[in-house]
Formats: structure tokens, C-alpha cells, sequence
């Protein structure tokens, strides 16, 4: 008889625990928005970064003029995802998140608002990096 308890309580342990090793995942939907990003100075690099660890994009160097970037417009779910990562996922919702670079100024991360059918326009002023 302890044999058989003992698979069944194995059994047991291996089912409940099983969906844990399951990676975090969200499901949502993207929609392409336009945006014009203008930054004092020109020539700024901008990347836009996607949720959930997806490859960050190029958009090119400032001024970019109604650019077209893919944002998060409808969260479907967000299965096993921690708390951190899903307040990220949020973020993106209805916006575009940028990281601009320029030679002598400090990054600029930052999220940025956007539109359905309109081009939104964003100016930044960089900051001059410390010395």
C-alpha cells in the first residue's frame, strides 16, 4: 500500500506544479499610430521599445515626421505575468515608449502619448550630459 500512496502523492505534486515552469505571458492587440518627435537638438536618435522583452525598433533621427510605430491598443490577458512586468505591459497601452540618444546629452526614455487616426506631436528638449 505505501508504494501506491507514494505515486499518487508524486503524481499529484507533478500535476499542481507543472503549469509553474510556464513562462509569463500577455496577449494583446497592436494598432499602427503615427507620431512626429521633434527634439532640440536635431539629430537624436530614436528606438522605440516593445513590451515583454520583443526586439526594440529603430525609428530613425530627429525631426522624424509622422512616423509610423506599432502600440499596445487592448490588453486580452496577462497569464502568470508578475506584477512588475504587468505594470510594464500597461504602460504601453495607447502609447509609444522611446529612448533617444545623442553624442554629449542624456538619454531620454520616456512614454509618449498617441492618437488613433491623428499624428501626435511631441517636442524634447535634451539635456546637456554632465561633465
Amino acid at each position: 500500500m505505501r508504494p501506491m500512496a507514494f505515486i499518487f502523492a508524486a503524481s499529484a505534486c507533478v500535476a499542481l506544479f507543472s503549469g509553474c515552469n510556464e513562462s509569463p505571458r500577455g496577449a494583446f492587440n497592436m494598432e499602427p499610430r503615427r507620431v512626429t518627435i521633434i527634439t532640440e537638438p536635431q539629430g537624436a536618435s530614436v528606438t522605440q521599445i516593445h513590451p515583454l522583452g520583443q526586439p526594440s525598433t529603430s525609428l530613425g533621427k530627429t525631426p522624424l515626421n509622422e512616423r509610423s510605430v506599432s502600440v499596445v491598443t487592448n490588453i486580452k490577458s496577462m497569464k502568470k505575468m508578475p506584477y512588475y512586468e504587468a505594470q510594464k505591459l500597461l504602460t504601453h497601452v495607447g502609447n509609444v515608449v522611446v529612448k533617444i540618444e545623442k553624442p554629449g546629452y542624456q538619454t531620454f526614455h520616456g512614454t509618449l502619448k498617441t492618437e488613433s487616426g491623428h499624428t501626435t506631436v511631441h517636442n524634447i528638449t535634451l539635456e546637456a550630459a554632465p561633465q
